[in-house]
């Protein structure tokens, strides 16, 4: 690495609680048009997505169960609701996968929260919880999101056709993958963008 390492935003995660469904669906209902073109869309829910408490229900309910693990991205110090990250599609046994999801509020977009957030449950993933791999899905059109996966060393490893219903629409999508072995060099090579990022800040 060359030059003084990035100073990582001051953030932290954790599960979902009852007590932050309205900052939750603030942010969400405030960010529509930031967050619309990416955000999936489930069959036969189409008018519960934007902002509605079914929304926040099924995120508190899938937050913290063997198949997914969701986190409420905060900066501190203002305790400010930021955006989440979501570790879904967990598979143990021979697998031992997971699909990372995440998504930042307009008013907080490209100030480094959401690669450190990413970043931070990449750490999760391969110490914690102890998976071999971790996967990355992305819509060939969002270039943010496909700098953001890369920048922390996931590889490009195919086209997955139709693979999510995106914005209503049933949406081709990028394949990323990064494995443990991947993990460790980057470590190693101190390649990750943020120096020593997980110490202290690996969620439970």
């Amino acid at each position: 690495m060359t030059g003084p390492p990035r100073q990582p935003p001051n953030i932290y995660l954790r599960h979902p609680r009852t007590a932050d469904r309205d900052e939750y669906l603030r942010v969400v209902a405030q960010s529509r048009k930031h967050l619309e073109p990416w955000w999936s869309t489930s069959p036969g829910r189409d008018d519960e997505e934007w902002a509605s408490p079914d929304l926040f229900e099924r995120v508190l309910a899938t937050s913290r169960v063997e198949s997914s693990l969701r986190y409420l991205i905060f900066e501190k110090p203002t305790e400010a609701l930021l955006g989440t990250v979501s570790i879904s599609n967990i598979m143990r046994g021979p697998v031992q996968s997971c699909t990372f999801g995440y998504w930042i509020g307009a008013a907080h977009s490209r100030k480094g929260y959401t690669t450190a957030a990413v970043e931070i449950a990449v750490h999760f993933v391969f110490n914690a919880a102890k998976l071999h791999r971790c996967e990355a899905h992305i819509i060939p059109e969002n270039t943010a999101s496909i700098r953001l996966i890369t920048s922390l060393g996931f590889r490009h490893e195919g086209l997955a056709t139709k693979y999510l219903r995106i914005n209503y629409a049933w949406r081709d999508h990028i394949r990323f993958g990064m494995t443990v072995e991947d993990y460790d060099a980057l470590v190693s090579a101190d390649r990750l963008p943020f120096t020593n990022l997980w110490r202290g800040r690996i969620p439970t």
